[in-house]
C-alpha cells in the first residue's frame, strides 16, 4: 500500500485521501498513478521509483530516468535504471545513456536485454573537458598487402589484417574482409580511403589502378579522376592515391587493375589499404 491522494471525477468529494506507514506517496487521477515518491525519488506517469537507499536520487518515467549522483555528475537513461545492484533494463529491448561527469560528456548504448536484467554500457562517443571528441565505434580499417605477382585487368589487389603486416591492422566495426580484400560499409555515409601499392614492374606503358564500388569502377573517364592512378611507366615505385565517396549500407569497395598488367609486391608493408567513416 501507499499513502494516496486521488483526484476523482465521481462522487461529491474532489479528492480522496488514504494513508499508511509505507513511506510511499502516490498522486492518482481516477485511480491511475500520475506521480509516486519513495526515498526522495520520483516516478512519473506510473513509473515506480526504484533508486533506493544511499544511491543517487532519480526522476523516473515509464522507460527513462534522470539520475543525479553528486554535484559533478548527472545521467539521462532510456530503458535503463540503477538500483543497489547496479544498472538494469527497465523493459526488454536496447538501452541508451547520456552522462555529464566532471565537465565531460559521454554517450553510451547497450544491446537488447530482458526487463530487470543486468545492463552493461558500451561507450559510443565522448567529449572530454578539453573539448576533445572520441568515437571508439566509428567504422575504420587498415589492411596490409599479401603476396606478390602479376595482376591483370579486373584483378582485385589482395590485402589482409593478418600476416606479416598485422602491426598496422585495424578493423573497427568489422567492415573489412580478409577473404575477398574488400571493405563493406556497415552504415550509409561519406567515407575516406587511402592506399599505397608498390609496383615492381609495369608490363605496359598504360597500366592503371582504379577503386571500385560493388565491383564497378568509379568512372570510365580520365585516369586522374578521383584518385585514379594514371599511367605507370617505371617499376619499383609506390602508387599512392586517396578518394572520398558516398556509400549506402552494404556497398563494398576494393582496388583493381584498370588497364595493363602490373607486377606488385606486398612485402614489408610496402602496400596497404585504409579507410574510415567521415560521417
Amino acid at each position: 500500500m501507499a499513502s494516496t491522494i486521488n483526484a476523482s471525477s465521481t462522487g461529491s468529494g474532489g479528492l480522496i485521501t488514504t494513508g499508511d506507514a509505507s513511506g510511499v506517496l502516490q498522486l492518482q487521477s481516477n485511480g491511475t498513478v500520475a506521480l509516486a515518491t519513495s526515498d526522495g525519488n520520483i516516478g512519473i506517469g506510473g513509473a515506480t521509483p526504484v533508486t533506493v537507499g544511499s544511491l543517487p536520487r532519480a526522476i523516473e518515467f515509464s522507460y527513462g530516468a534522470f539520475t543525479s549522483y553528486n554535484s559533478t555528475e548527472i545521467n539521462f537513461s532510456g530503458n535503463g535504471y540503477i538500483d543497489t545492484n547496479g544498472w538494469k533494463y527497465k523493459a526488454t529491448g536496447p538501452a541508451t545513456l547520456y552522462q555529464q561527469s566532471n565537465g565531460a560528456h559521454t554517450w553510451s548504448s547497450a544491446t537488447s536485454g530482458s526487463a530487470g536484467g543486468s545492463l552493461s554500457w558500451t561507450n559510443s562517443m565522448s567529449i572530454n573537458n578539453n573539448g576533445q571528441i572520441t568515437r571508439p565505434l566509428q567504422p575504420a580499417f587498415s589492411a596490409g598487402g599479401t603476396g606478390s605477382g602479376s595482376k591483370t585487368p579486373g584483378t582485385v589487389f589482395g590485402f589482409t589484417t593478418s600476416g606479416p603486416t598485422s602491426n598496422i591492422s585495424i578493423n573497427v566495426g568489422g567492415g573489412w574482409s580478409n577473404a575477398n580484400s574488400r571493405f563493406t560499409a556497415p552504415v550509409a555515409g561519406v567515407y575516406a580511403f587511402f592506399c599505397s601499392i608498390y609496383v615492381q614492374n609495369s608490363n605496359t606503358n598504360n597500366s592503371s589502378i582504379a577503386p571500385c564500388i560493388n565491383g564497378v569502377q568509379l568512372s570510365t573517364g580520365s585516369d586522374t579522376f578521383m584518385g585514379y592512378q594514371g599511367t605507370i611507366v617505371n617499376s619499383d615505385n609506390n602508387v599512392l592515391f586517396s578518394f572520398i565517396m558516398n556509400l549506402a549500407a552494404n556497398d563494398y569497395v576494393d582496388l583493381r587493375v584498370r588497364t595493363g598488367s602490373v607486377t606488385v609486391s606486398y612485402y614489408g608493408g610496402h602496400s596497404w589499404f585504409q579507410g574510415y567513416l567521415l560521417g
